[in-house]
């Protein structure tokens, strides 16, 4: 999957992994969506001091995309479409990268738009229902805050 596109993307971000590892740490355990997702990829590439760990990459990524934090939502929903630090789960990346496509509004130049149909691809008709079902109970509880 094209997810290395997101990947390169979200090194845009590079210079707050010199922020300190301890403070963004901290800043994550607040609650703070932001720095959820930078530790997150801090955890992923190993950055800032942080040891790889992608698994607990995936734990930051999904705490931030339960906030409605776009980048995170496209991050997880290319973790489950690849089982990367996750069980590989095609429902939970469709319903994600669906999230993240609503976020990135009409850009069919964006990353969601352009990773969803790819994904479909390797969906039967029933897993394209229940993922578009999931995606919409996700954004229902998320609007609701």
């Amino acid at each position: 999957m094209a997810c290395l596109l997101a990947t390169v993307v979200c090194l845009t971000i590079f210079w707050h992994f010199f922020y300190p590892a301890l403070k963004l740490r901290s800043l994550a355990e607040d609650g703070d969506s932001y720095a959820q997702y930078v530790y997150a990829l801090a955890l992923q590439y190993g950055l800032s001091g942080v040891t790889k760990n992608q698994v607990e990459a995936a734990r930051w990524f999904q705490k931030s995309a339960e906030q409605n934090y776009w980048g995170a939502q496209l991050a997880l929903g290319c973790r489950y479409a690849e089982g990367n630090g996750v069980t590989k789960d095609l429902i939970q990346a469709h319903a994600w990268l669906s999230l993240a496509k609503a976020q990135e509004g009409t850009n069919k130049q964006s990353i969601a738009w352009r990773l969803l149909p790819e994904l479909e691809e390797k969906m039967s008709s029933e897993q394209k229902t229940e993922a578009t079902k999931l995606a919409r109970e996700l954004s229902e509880r998320f609007n609701r805050k």
